[in-house]
């Protein structure tokens, strides 16, 4: 009811404000099935995500109200207000997606039926204000300022809930340049006296119908007794024809505790598998998962229907 009530409530602001400025209304549907053979293997269908955005501007200022659905998943909603100037100012203040890793809190951005291991490390999203300048057309630099996590273990996918107690401080610079990009940034957190932080990197090459991504990430929570996590991950995809393409992607966690209180395992997870174009908005994704630890092993295979409008 609460979440009626939100999208209610903001559609009718949107429509409010349509006499002053155009609101266009976009969004996705990601539906599927997924068979897991582990200790106690199971199979579903279900609604993996989805959203509507409701995007416009009035002058040189605009918005984003990002109002997301899941039977599956607990993604937050985004709402923020932006600007950017001539001189390549820019500014974001709200909630917004993550400046870490590669893949944002929108399933349809994901190469494959499931979210990577390493976007598991990085919190969904940020609350606060991101500042940023072009320091030319090839680079840019944004500088974060924001809430921090609750209970800040290094993994919170969650978001930002703890308000300006412990604030959250990152940057991220990228680089974009003939089919190649590039791109590092940090956040940095305390909470009870302790320190931590996540570094991320990473590079894509798109060459001849041939993707190519390297992420590493490196993380210490701001907990007592924590170890620097380290994570790396590599994914390949190939266009076979004009409707059909083919994807891998492998990744190593070298299992250093999160929490200063669990062991930690290392791990390696694959994921390889196909995918298919519909028709221009609608893509099937078809993919076999496997998580390797070292005393045991998780078997998956996926189906992600996803739909943009």
């Amino acid at each position: 009811m609460k979440k009626i009530t939100s999208i209610g409530l903001l559609g009718a602001i949107a429509l409010s404000g349509s006499a002053y400025a155009d609101v266009n209304v976009g969004g996705f549907v990601d539906a599927g099935y997924r068979w897991t053979k582990d200790a106690t293997p199971s199979s579903s269908w279900g609604v993996n995500d989805g959203a509507v955005h409701l995007t416009g501007n009035s002058g040189s200022t605009g918005y984003l109200v990002d109002l997301g659905f899941s039977a599956t998943n607990t993604w937050a909603d985004q709402a923020f207000v932006t600007n950017k100037y001539d001189s390549g100012f820019n500014w974001r203040v709200g909630m917004f997606d993550s400046i870490l890793g590669h893949e944002n809190q929108d399933s349809n951005t994901y190469s494959f039926s499931n979210q990577s291991h390493i976007g598991s490390w990085f919190s969904s999203f940020h609350t606060g204000a991101l500042l940023g300048y072009d320091l030319s057309d090839m680079l840019s630099l944004s500088v974060l300022v924001a809430n921090g996590t609750t209970g800040n273990n290094g993994n919170n996918t969650s978001g930002n809930t703890d308000g300006f107690a412990y604030p959250q401080f990152g940057f991220r610079l990228d680089s974009k340049s003939d089919g190649m990009g590039f791109w590092v940034a940090g956040i940095f957190e305390s909470e009870g006296g302790e320190s931590g932080y996540t570094f991320d990197l990473g590079a894509t090459s798109e060459m001849g119908g041939m993707d190519l991504g390297l992420e590493l990430a490196m993380m210490k929570p701001a907990v007592a007794n924590a170890d620097s996590g380290m994570i790396v991950s590599v994914d390949v995809a190939k266009d076979v024809s004009e409707t059909m393409g083919f994807g891998a992607r492998f990744e190593w966690d070298n299992g250093k505790t999160r929490t200063g209180t669990d062991p930690g395992e290392a791990a390696m997870f694959f994921d390889v598998g196909p995918n298919f174009q519909l028709s221009e908005n609608s893509t099937a994704y078809l993919d076999y998962n496997l998580a390797k630890y070292k005393n045991s092993s998780t078997h998956s295979v996926g189906l992600a229907l996803r739909h943009n409008f």
